[in-house]
């Protein structure tokens, strides 16, 4: 049961691991969009232009396009208010893309801790009803800790599939 444990969390942990990476990525690709797009307006009242960007070096272009893409896009809102039609277009497409995408993120989110906590109350549960099975018949103490020990051990093991454990195999024609 620890190593089954153990895996259900690693997996967890793997999986909220990737959704940080999968924000990261396109908070980057959201700053490069934004920097594109900064860059290339002309208007005297432009992002560029009121951050004096120009001057800046590039690391501090990118983090500021990345710190727009971030909050822009998590919390759908921007330390940058539009100053022109261009930017203001550029910032609610945005917006609502990043409302979908936290949308879709919690519920991910959600989606795998009512997962992983379903796995666990299932193994607990069985592991419960084993033990009170045990205790009702009054087994041995050593025989009850071999019992639930080896128990544990192959449940958190995979075995064989077979046949009958698969019920879509019912589907497939002769």
């Amino acid at each position: 049961a620890r190593k089954n444990g153990i895996e259900l969390t690693v997996h967890f942990t793997g999986s909220f691991v990737w959704l940080a990476l999968v924000i990261l990525w396109l908070s980057h690709l959201g700053c490069c969009f934004w920097y594109k797009n900064v860059t290339q307006n002309d208007s005297d009242t432009s992002w560029a232009v009121v951050l004096g960007l120009a001057d800046r070096p590039l690391a501090f272009q990118y983090l500021i396009g990345l710190y727009w893409s971030v909050t822009a896009m998590l919390s759908g809102d921007s330390f940058l208010p539009p100053n022109d039609t261009h930017e203001c277009m550029l910032s609610m497409a945005y917006i609502i893309f990043g409302i979908f995408f936290v949308s879709s993120i919690v519920s991910s989110l959600a989606a795998m801790l009512v997962d992983f906590q379903m796995m666990k109350r299932d193994r607990t549960e069985k592991h419960r009803m084993l033990k009170r099975y045990l205790r009702q018949y009054n087994i041995d103490p050593e025989l009850f800790v071999c019992i639930t020990s080896q128990v544990a051990e192959r449940s958190s093991s995979e075995g064989r599939v077979l046949e009958q454990d698969v019920p879509s195999l019912t589907l497939i024609s002769s």
